[in-house]
């Protein structure tokens, strides 16, 4: 159940304050919008990393390097 609630929450919290950001006039929605994406995209790599570290954290020693 957390692994689908708790994105869930986050989802919905980081459109809530995108949402209020603009209705407020504090940013363009295109700020708002690149914002999402640099952090969607830092959010990506990141778990991309500790995937393939995971991995190769998880490989016997002589394989690492193959």
């Amino acid at each position: 159940r957390a692994r689908i609630a708790v994105p869930a929450v986050v989802v919905a919290l980081v459109l809530g304050t995108a949402l209020d950001r603009v209705f407020l006039g504090v940013h363009y929605p295109s700020d708002v919008i690149g914002g999402i994406a640099l952090g969607s995209a830092l959010a990506g790599a990141s778990y991309l990393g500790y995937q393939r570290w995971n991995l190769a954290a998880a490989a016997p020693a002589d394989e690492v390097g193959e």
